[in-house]
Formats: C-alpha cells, sequence, structure tokens
C-alpha cells in the first residue's frame, strides 16, 4: 500500500489575500493533487469517489 502526506493549505502553506478565495483554492489544489497521484500510480479511485470523500470530511 502506498501513502501519501497531504498538507493543510487553510493558512499553513499560503496566506490568502480574502477568504472568499479558499474555496475556488482548495478545489484546484485538490485536482492537481489528484492528478499527480492518478499519474504516478498512488491511488486508482474515480474523481467521484474522492470528491465523496473530500465533501465527507469537509474539504
Amino acid at each position: 500500500m502506498k501513502e501519501a502526506v497531504l498538507f493543510d493549505l487553510g493558512g499553513t502553506l499560503a496566506e490568502y489575500f480574502d477568504l472568499n478565495d479558499f474555496p475556488d483554492i482548495l478545489r484546484e489544489t485538490i485536482l492537481r493533487v489528484q492528478e499527480f497521484l492518478l499519474e504516478n500510480g498512488v491511488i486508482d479511485v474515480p474523481p467521484r469517489d474522492l470528491w465523496r470523500r473530500v465533501e465527507a470530511e469537509e474539504f
């Protein structure tokens, strides 16, 4: 089993100019991480399943 560590961007790695920017930044980050993990064979999860998990964890 392969493992990955994902960091919370909620002010941990980046400062936001406006709190309203956070949802768009988060979605873009999740999409890029998912793409990277799929391309490198780390995960094999359909995108809809990943997003269900993201939403269940309240992003």
